[in-house]
Formats: structure tokens, C-alpha cells, sequence
């Protein structure tokens, strides 16, 4: 499907689409408890992300989602890989970040946990993240 990832949510909620892939980020404007996801630092590493996603934990925010969202979690991509952070400037510790503009998904906890960091996050919808970098921007 072409087009901006809250309309895709919007359609699987109606039915208009079966079945999409995506973060839980998009999510958290309807389920706002999904958006403890987001938060940094929230698991000490994958083992704990799975147990924890395939517990009682992950069966509760599915259910949230269920019932505020009308839509039904089939398994949580946990193993896809972290949130990374891409910058030109090397970033070798937290200090690094200092004042460091960095774009990210205008998902509050993104942008608390980056401000929180040192940096300074912009926010910046994914499908707008191509053409900026064909722009120049960072």
C-alpha cells in the first residue's frame, strides 16, 4: 500500500485492508498505553523484550489494542532490531548527543527520550524522511 502509515491503521481498523505491519508507535494516538514501548531504555536486551512481549505483558497491550482499536495483534517484531540513531557525527557515549538536531517519528516518547538525551528532536512524519534527505537535510 502506498501513502502515509496513519491512513493504512485507519483502513485496517475499518476492514478496508487485512492486515499491516508496522510499529506500535502509530498506535499510541489510539492505545496510549502502547507508547511504553517507545520508551528508551525500557528492556536490558532482546531476551527480556521477548520474554516480556510474549508473557502476560504482550497479551495485555493486545488486548488494549483489541479493545480501543478494533484491531487484533498477531505477534509483537521485537527481533527486527532496535531504534537506531544515524547521524554523520560520531556517537560513541550519551554525551555525545549534546545539542544534536536529530529528526524522529512525532511520537511524544521519541521526543522526550532524545530531548532527555541532549539532543534536540525534531519531529518529522516518516514519509517526509525521504524527501528531506533528497533536500540535504541530515
Amino acid at each position: 500500500m502506498l501513502g502515509k502509515e496513519a491512513d493504512a491503521t485507519q483502513q485496517v481498523r475499518i476492514g478496508a485492508i487485512n492486515m499491516m505491519i508496522s510499529g506500535t508507535s502509530i498506535w499510541a494516538t489510539l492505545v496510549p498505553e502502547i507508547g511504553v514501548l517507545d520508551l528508551g531504555y525500557l528492556f536490558k536486551d532482546y531476551a527480556q523484550v521477548g520474554k516480556t512481549l510474549d508473557g502476560k505483558a504482550g497479551e495485555k497491550l493486545a488486548a488494549l489494542m483489541m479493545n480501543k482499536a478494533n484491531v487484533m495483534v498477531l505477534g509483537y517484531g521485537y527481533n527486527l532490531g532496535a531504534r537506531n540513531i544515524y547521524t554523520k557525527k560520531v556517537i560513541e557515549k550519551p554525551e555525545d548527543l549534546k545539542n544534536l538536531k536529530i529528526r524522529v517519528l512525532p511520537v511524544p516518547n521519541f521526543i522526550a527520550t532524545l530531548n532527555h538525551m541532549g539532543a534536540v528532536a525534531i519531529p518529522m512524519p516518516g514519509g517526509e524522511v525521504y524527501s528531506s534527505l533528497q533536500m540535504g537535510g541530515d
